[in-house]
């Protein structure tokens, strides 16, 4: 795993052994961020369910101007930012430590431009995420939902409608718009 595009490019990450993370697949996430390249660069950018800080640290990577990471546990959070060299406690990037509800709550008066929320599959949590994380996102922004590819999100909740959906092996992107 490592870091596929932007100024980090070919940077190594950290990934804890066994199966207690599964960070989203470099080709995966290069197809994402091939997908955003149009919008990223000096976006704010919220990572939910970070892992790894795969995504957060590759927006950062291709120029965003301000990312957080969220999780319960920052231990590959913490090992990627020193072997990155990135600094966790500024303005570029931050990381939170705790749950969704708890990180929603503290972020309420932020608005983000871009919000990708990868949570655990199989859980059934998308409609409480959308719900949750809607208010946090700028008028014009976007969120993307990770998921795994035999999960149908909500065509719509909390003020958002479905705008694309694109598939790679087992792993779903669901991108959704503000509507109205």
């Amino acid at each position: 795993m490592r870091i596929v595009g932007g100024r980090l490019r070919g940077a190594p990450l950290w990934c804890p052994p066994g199966d207690r993370l599964r960070p989203t697949a470099d080709r995966a996430r290069e197809a994402l961020f091939n997908i955003l390249a149009p919008v990223v660069e000096g976006a704010t950018f919220l990572d939910l369910f970070a892992g790894t800080g795969a995504v957060g640290y590759e927006a950062h990577s291709r120029g965003a101007a301000r990312v957080v990471l969220v999780d319960t546990d920052v231990e590959a959070l913490s090992k990627n930012a020193l072997r990155l060299r990135i600094r966790t406690d500024g303005d570029a990037v931050s990381v939170i430590r705790g749950g969704f509800d708890a990180a929603c709550r503290r972020l309420a008066g932020d608005r983000f431009d871009l919000i990708f929320a990868d949570p655990p599959w199989k859980e059934g949590m998308e409609r409480a995420i959308l719900e949750r994380a809607a208010p946090l996102l700028a008028e014009d922004g976007g969120l993307i939902l990770e998921s795994w590819v035999k999960v149908d999100p909500p065509r719509e909740a909390e003020g958002l409608t479905v705008d694309d959906v694109r598939r790679y092996g087992d792993t779903k992107f669901t991108f959704y718009r503000r509507t109205g």
